[in-house]
């Protein structure tokens, strides 16, 4: 083969188009085939076949190469601590396949830029046909009337295909993510009069409009909103800079933080209730019930900030530590950062944001630098991937589509695409060269700098020397602890005290913790449940008061306290705690005859007892 044509092929835009082609098509099959493994590497590595041959080859690089290495590493170690490791190598191969695609994204040429952008409107109106071929309105009813009629209408007279089991509110991430892609595709095929086309376009946005409001989803449309609203304040400060003669920049941050401010003050100030807001839009998701979940993400991140719990491993953790229930309630943290941090921990967590966020800052640079020479219709897609952007951000605060189970493979897409239009659209403002260039240049300042940096992370580690420690050694325990307690999770039963002499072993870690720090939350926390296993409730009753105290919030702890002073016979704090949760009344019953399945009729009758109590109390009520 002449090695000249090789030579020029690898430079065509065609195949940059060729080897993105190859790294979906293997991302397409860990998607769907989880278990495979790391086989679909062999066809990610068949482009580089010619880079070889031509002796070309070389690291693609980005800005953020350390923080996607950082990121996989955190996403290796989630592999580990996973509770359920063949469920984490799964997600494991997600990741790097989202990985893979920022790479081949990001080393697009400019003439590809706008062909991603149809891959990217027909990947929106394909799941938005799938929703709409597949989801059947009258199992899952929204409020909204009019919504509920069409859906159910469309229902009765479509073929049945397929019965989805994919939730509204993923359907409607993935189609909001896309929607202004979608709009700026329109819109260009329109101004360059491509009749056919510019209709196609339309019909396309107009099926994804339809299906989005079929989802009923209130966080997708209020993130639609919101970044709607974002923009107009862009443009009002653009105005009120000309008028004022001052920075937009500052015009624009201070008109941000008011409106920001205003819409919690309002919040805080008004009647409005989170229940008023779950009836404010249709839906099926309640925004307390997902506020409730955030907050118990947070819960579980404390401990275990070095290494995250694992991934894909929210569903078992949230059950046995949160809701101290045996069996599957949600997925997901609902939550996208939150999430992150919670199967990768804080530096997986940090490492996300430096990627995500800060490719969506190299673009806003080049977008609004004056001096740039911007090219035909590139501003239109430059605005649109980064209202994507934003979409992706607001919707991620109440929704995880992105990095939850449904759609990991688009995790990485939007920044890998803004990162292409921003180093191949503008080669001239390359920010590795730039950075490089500045380094080169003022080498001394920056050896000062980084010096100082250090310094400074040594001393804030030396002083908080002993809380580190102790978290680390509770992180270490709770990890060990977890992969016993959640094996072959959900068991849908409780506990029953075989994994007592195994736990006894991992008790060492949180005493270790305690050591170092007396109140560490996370070690009272453990080791109280671990004197639950071990049936001595004294000594979990003291364990859990200390964590109680540190954290009284905690609905984990709050429970475990309760039925520790249950199962103690000490019946009137049992009483001021599990009175708090309704939930408790159906739970007795059932431990009123687990108990009795064990012989212990002492434990059954108190059981009995306080279900009694607590129906007399609900019935007064």
């Amino acid at each position: 083969m002449n090695k000249a044509w090789i030579d020029d092929s690898i430079k065509t835009p065609q195949y940059a188009l060729i080897a993105l082609g190859f790294v979906i098509g293997a991302t397409t099959i860990w998607y769907f085939f989880p278990a495979i493994g790391w086989w679909p590497l062999l066809i990610v590595g068949i482009p580089i076949i010619p880079l070889l041959a031509s002796g070309n080859i070389s690291f693609i690089r980005t800005p953020f190469d350390i923080p996607i290495i950082i990121f996989m590493i955190t996403a290796g170690v989630g592999v580990w601590v996973a509770y359920d490791r063949q469920a984490a190598w799964g997600k494991f191969w997600l990741l790097v396949g989202a990985v893979l695609l920022l790479y081949t994204l990001a080393n697009q040429p400019a003439a590809n830029h706008w062909i991603i952008a149809g891959l990217l409107t027909v990947l929106g109106c394909a799941v938005a046909l799938f929703f709409l071929l597949t989801h059947d309105f009258n199992e899952f009813p929204v409020k909204f009337a009019p919504i509920y009629r069409l859906g159910t209408w469309i229902t009765a007279i479509r073929p049945q295909i397929y019965s989805s089991s994919i939730h509204p509110n993923r359907v409607a991430g993935i189609i909001a993510l896309t929607l202004p892609i979608i709009g700026a595709v329109t819109y260009r095929m329109w101004r360059e009069k491509r009749n056919i086309l510019a209709i196609l376009a339309t019909v396309i946005a107009a099926v994804v409009v339809a299906a989005l409001l079929l989802t009923s989803s209130r966080g997708a449309l209020l993130a639609l909103l919101g970044s709607a609203t974002i923009w107009i304040l862009w443009g009002l400060s653009i105005v009120l800079a000309r008028i004022m003669k001052a920075r937009q920049g500052l015009i624009f941050a201070s008109l941000l933080f008011i409106s920001i401010f205003s819409i919690i003050l309002f919040t805080i100030r008004s009647p409005i209730s989170t229940e008023s807001l779950d009836n404010l839009l249709p839906g099926p998701a309640r925004v307390g019930s997902r506020l409730d979940v955030a907050q118990a993400g947070i819960k579980l991140i404390q401990d275990y900030p070095f290494s995250g719990m694992g991934l894909g491993s929210f569903a078992g953790h949230y059950s046995q530590y949160i809701l101290v229930i045996p069996y599957f309630i949600y997925d997901n943290g609902h939550n996208l950062l939150i999430d992150v941090a919670i199967d990768q921990g804080l530096l997986g967590l940090i490492a996300f944001a430096a990627i995500f966020f800060g490719s969506a800052a190299y673009l806003v640079f080049i977008a609004t630098r004056p001096e740039v020479p911007h090219k035909p219709y590139t501003q239109v897609l430059t605005w649109s991937l980064l209202t994507s952007m934003l979409v992706v951000t607001i919707h991620g605060l109440v929704t995880d589509v992105i990095y939850g189970p449904w759609g990991t493979p688009l995790l990485f897409v939007i920044p890998g695409f803004a990162l292409s239009i921003a180093q191949q659209g503008y080669p001239e403002y390359n920010l590795c060269e730039k950075v490089g260039a500045y380094v080169s240049e003022h080498k001394s300042s920056v050896k000062y700098v980084a010096i100082a940096l250090s310094l400074v992370l040594v001393g804030l580690g030396y002083w908080f020397r002993k809380p580190l420690q102790a978290q680390w050694f509770a992180n270490l325990g709770a990890v060990q602890m977890s992969r016993i307690e959640l094996a072959g999770w959900p068991i849908n039963q409780w506990d029953d005290g075989s994994n007592a002499s195994r736990l006894i072993d991992r008790e060492g870690y949180f005493q270790q913790a305690l050591a170092y720090n007396p109140g560490n939350r996370t070690a009272h926390h453990r080791l109280g449940l671990i004197a639950m296993v071990k049936r001595e409730y004294p000594s979990a009753v003291r364990h859990l008061e200390s964590a109680y105290k540190n954290d009284p919030d905690h609905p984990g702890i709050m429970k475990n306290l309760g039925y520790s002073y249950l199962w103690a016979n000490q019946m009137k704090p049992a009483y001021q705690i599990l009175s708090k949760l309704p939930e408790v009344v159906q739970e007795l019953g059932v431990y009123t005859w687990w108990w009795g399945q064990f012989g212990r009729e002492d434990l059954a009758n108190i059981a009995q007892t306080m279900r009694e109590q607590l129906q007399s109390q609900q019935a007064v009520n």
